[in-house]
């Protein structure tokens, strides 16, 4: 027994090395796997935001009603677009006026005309 111990102390330093070397690694690891866990835990919580919580899949259900009632009303608006877009090429859009003399010995331009178009009345 007492030979082991002989060759322990002997070479403590060594040993000592590899301990403190041993420990330096297992901080890092430590370090790098908290920063991981905080990471995931923002992304977690930007998932989760502006909900009830509950289990992931609860979200994500959530999560996939949500953009299907925003598609849906995203296609209703587009579907009004284009019929406002249809219905505005009737509205009035160009409005023209001029002042003319249509009788060149008397007054001036006293007479006028007025032009009012639509989208289709373009000349």
């Amino acid at each position: 027994m007492a030979q082991p111990l002989n060759w322990l102390s002997a070479n403590s330093g060594p040993f000592i090395l590899i301990l403190a070397l041993l420990i330096v690694g297992l901080g890092a690891l430590t370090v790098w796997l908290v920063v991981t866990l905080r990471r995931v835990e923002r992304k977690y919580s930007a998932l989760t935001a502006g909900t009830d919580g509950g289990s992931l899949e609860a979200v994500l259900d959530q999560h996939v009603t949500q953009m299907r009632e925003a598609t849906g009303r995203v296609a209703e608006l587009d579907a009004l677009t284009r019929q406002l877009e249809r219905s505005s090429r009737s509205h009035l859009q160009h409005v023209g006026f001029l002042r003319f003399n249509p009788f060149r010995d008397t007054g001036g331009d006293q007479s006028f005309v007025i032009a009012l178009g639509d989208q289709d009345a373009m000349v």
